[in-house]
């Protein structure tokens, strides 16, 4: 008789992306049981009695916190820790409780002990060149720091220049050039059409490599028309968010559960 695995479907692009591959790879060896767990975990584990839970950290209801207290012994019950955690009484109870954490090592959580860490990491099912002719235009990802928007962007768009420039990611930053927001798989073709790219959150440098854009060094005086880049990043294809769960949770998961 097969185990089961409860997957709450979180909102964040990190959950999304390590539930993706956790149901490609474990669909055939375990019953998954996917869905919005939220206000329906007891019921749902009383109903199917499940043998592992992951949720994320973002998400943590009281509802999730009563059911490590009453299951952690009986169920493999993984946490993502995707958020920074304030509280320390919650870092101490997770410290000395059985979860299984799963740590973005980018944000500094005062943990003893994770069995898997993760850094920067991109979705290469989205972000990939598509080999498609480019525009003549550069994108700029915005910052939430509007001052670093404005002394980074105004001398080089308009009214200021004619550059050829487009900004998104910030609905606050205001200009004629702001498209507003996006979501990835927007952003990967935009990626794609683009000539080259001004990542002011710094949060895309993956991706960009990925979709072949080049991405320009913010850190140096920027002259559009030959911009100083970014070196490329070694070993691309370790930061999927594939390669992190079949190399470092999968195998964790075989053996425990």
């Amino acid at each position: 008789m097969k185990k089961t695995i409860l997957l709450n479907d979180c909102r964040n692009d990190a959950s999304k992306s390590i539930n993706k591959y956790l149901i490609e790879n474990l669909s055939q060896d375990y019953d998954i049981a996917f869905n919005q767990l939220h206000n329906r975990l007891f019921h749902t584990q009383q109903t199917i009695k499940g043998n592992a839970l992951f949720w994320a950290a973002s998400e943590y209801t009281q509802e999730f916190h009563d059911y490590v207290v009453e299951y952690q012994n009986d169920v493999a019950i993984f946490l993502l820790v995707d958020v920074y955690i304030q509280q320390k009484e919650l870092i101490d109870f997770l410290n000395n409780s059985n979860i299984k954490l799963i740590s973005n090592k980018n944000i500094d959580n005062k943990f003893t002990s994770c069995f898997a860490e993760y850094g920067d990491l991109y979705e290469d099912s989205i972000f990939y060149d598509m080999q498609k002719e480019r525009n003549d235009k550069t994108i700029a990802i915005l910052s939430h720091d509007n001052d670093k928007n404005n002394q980074i962007l105004n001398p080089i768009t308009y009214p200021v220049s004619d550059h050829k420039v487009i900004a998104l990611g910030n609905p606050e930053y205001d200009s004629p050039i702001n498209l507003g927001i996006f979501n990835s798989p927007d952003l990967s073709q935009i990626f794609n059409a683009f000539l080259q790219v001004i990542d002011l959150s710094g949060h895309y440098r993956l991706q960009a490599q990925a979709c072949n854009i080049p991405y320009i060094d913010i850190e140096t005086q920027i002259d559009i028309s030959n911009p100083q880049l970014k070196a490329e990043i070694d070993n691309l294809e370790t930061c999927t968010y594939k390669h992190f769960v079949n190399n470092n949770i999968i195998p964790f998961i075989r053996n425990k559960v």
